[in-house]
């Protein structure tokens, strides 16, 4: 038994040094490249690394994966739920003016 527990011990699959997941540590290093300087050739600072880094999709991918959704899609089932069970026009307004101040509308079509 106890030989059994030091093997497991020894699995490296056991032992996680690190547990962030990949978009994690893209982002880290995306916040990390906020605060490290460049220099031009003659040593004066012309700014951080962040400006060549946002250039990546690799870091806008990882800033969407980690979003959460399902709290967003909760807010967005709220407010319809709110605008369908109000009859008024002016109740109606309101609760899309609450909606539209919130981001959740991007963009009116009108057909």
């Amino acid at each position: 038994m106890l030989k059994k527990t030091s093997l497991d011990i020894l699995n490296p699959e056991n032992l996680k040094i690190d547990d962030r997941k990949i978009e994690d540590l893209i982002l880290f290093t995306y916040q990390l490249s906020k605060k490290i300087n460049f220099f031009d050739l003659k040593n004066r600072k012309e700014g951080t690394w962040d400006s060549l880094i946002e250039l990546d999709d690799t870091f806008l991918i990882a800033e969407i994966i980690k979003l959460d959704l399902l709290s967003y899609d909760a807010q967005r089932l709220n407010f319809i739920k709110k605008f369908d069970d109000f009859s008024s026009q002016e109740e109606k307004e309101k609760i899309f003016k609450e909606l539209t101040n919130k981001g959740y509308v991007c963009r009116i079509l009108t057909f």
